[in-house]
């Protein structure tokens, strides 16, 4: 399963670019690299734990085994946007009939855990946008009026949207 992975991975970068391409690889190792590690756990405890009917080894412990990692949660979507021009379009040169106009892809990821006794969230979103042909076409007859258009600029993005800690005050009270 590994190898098709990476191999998939790989020709996710070779079509849609570099950016596109890294953001497929993190969302696929985070969200399969904490399950692994739980199943892992697991199966270590099992393994030193004599068979019977209760469980000899406590929730904390695989907890504990896991580490870090014991509360993190991830989450998350890779979204792909893709258009194709259904005609012509006469600002650009040639015949866009039936060309691919937009292909961008985004990744946004959640991550929520405790840190001692506050719980910390984090969602972040990166996109990036393929430079297709019409695109390029585009961007060149923007440049004739404005040298210094650059579309991926306008696309590209990364932004960290939301960061913040919960701290519990009291028992009814959280600062955030």
């Amino acid at each position: 399963m590994l190898n098709i992975r990476i191999k998939w991975e790989g020709v996710f970068m070779k079509r849609f670019g570099l950016w596109p391409g890294i953001l497929a690889a993190l969302c696929m190792v985070a969200v399969i690299s904490p399950v692994k590690a739980q199943a892992e756990a697991e199966a270590v405890i099992e393994e030193q734990s004599p068979v019977i009917s209760e469980p000899a080894v406590s929730s904390s412990a695989s907890e504990a085994a896991l580490g870090f990692f014991s509360g993190l949660e991830v989450s998350g979507y890779l979204r792909n946007y893709t258009s194709f021009n259904l005609n012509d379009v006469p600002e650009t040169k040639g015949n866009d009939g039936g060309k691919v106009s937009m292909n961008r892809t985004s990744l946004l990821m959640q991550m929520k855990g405790p840190v001692g006794p506050a719980n910390f969230t984090a969602i972040g979103r990166f996109t990036r946008e393929q430079m297709t042909d019409y695109l390029k076409d585009l961007q060149s007859t923007a440049r004739t009026t404005s040298p210094n258009t650059d579309f991926s600029s306008q696309y590209n993005e990364n932004e960290i949207r939301e960061l913040y800690f919960d701290i519990p005050v009291g028992e009814r009270i959280k600062l955030r």
